[in-house]
């Protein structure tokens, strides 16, 4: 068995993605012939991969949300922030955020730091993303994500781009601090689970960690779907697509 304490002395096996994973890939890129693709398939031990296009680098929208809700709550621990009291308050004229969430629609003024990061993941609120910017900097984080190889390149403030290997930094880091079994770690395995827009579609959404990401006519074109997470808490999925020609993000 590989012990906590040793899996970092794992060094990783990287294989072609199987036989049977990159026959549905290709199916799909019949259905969507612009649409590219990324896949890596990781054992939570740290012993093996299966990767497609792997130093692909998509844009993987809202999928960043999770690493920061990690970041968040790591942060709250170490500054001795009690995230169900602690409120931040939503002023429309520099918070507010299009694109997913309700938060920018509505009326409350203050939201504790617990409110704002159920609704960063169980809707993707973009709102809360800004607002939790203001108690928790996205450069600190930035500058975390560097520290454990996470994404580095990013379209803006809060988004990014990424590529498979990236991303599994990022949720590998988010496992360890979840085995730390402080109440914080537990709680951000639990919120994790709250995710909808469920592109993997492996059971209930319920079951999994996860968090996805989809764009609609960003930058013109950027038509995004991508899901990534924790499956049956033994490996680490994570899918990233984008498709320039669809009329829609395609989450097949």
């Amino acid at each position: 068995d590989i012990t906590q304490e040793s899996i970092a002395d794992v060094e990783m096996t990287i294989e072609d993605i199987p036989n049977s994973v990159l026959t549905a890939i290709e199916e799909q890129q019949r259905k969507y012939p612009h649409m590219k693709v990324a896949v890596g398939i990781f054992a939570l031990d740290g012993s093996k991969a299966y990767i497609y296009n792997g130093n692909t680098k998509l844009f993987g929208a809202c999928t960043i949300k999770a690493a920061y809700a990690c970041f968040v709550l790591k942060e709250a621990e170490r500054r001795g922030i009690n995230i169900n009291e602690y409120q931040i308050e939503y002023v429309p004229s520099t918070d507010k955020m299009g694109g997913s969430g309700d938060i920018a629609t509505s009326s409350k003024k203050y939201y504790t730091v617990k409110e704002l990061l159920q609704k960063l993941i169980s809707i993707s609120d973009n709102t809360a993303y800004r607002m939790l910017d203001k108690v928790f900097s996205v450069d600190d984080f930035k500058n975390e994500l560097n520290e454990i190889g996470g994404a580095t390149e990013f379209k803006n403030r809060y988004f990014s781009y990424t590529n498979v290997y990236e991303r599994y930094n990022e949720w590998r880091w988010i496992y360890d601090y979840e085995q730390t079994g402080t109440e914080y770690a537990q709680y951000l395995e639990s919120l994790l689970k709250m995710a909808q827009a469920y592109y993997f579609g492996i059971g209930s959404y319920t079951q999994h960690q996860h968090k996805s990401g989809w764009t609609e006519n960003d930058d013109g074109n950027m038509y995004t779907a991508c899901d990534a997470g924790i499956v049956s808490g033994k490996y680490i999925l994570v899918i990233l697509t984008r498709d320039d020609w669809a009329e829609a993000p395609n989450a097949d």
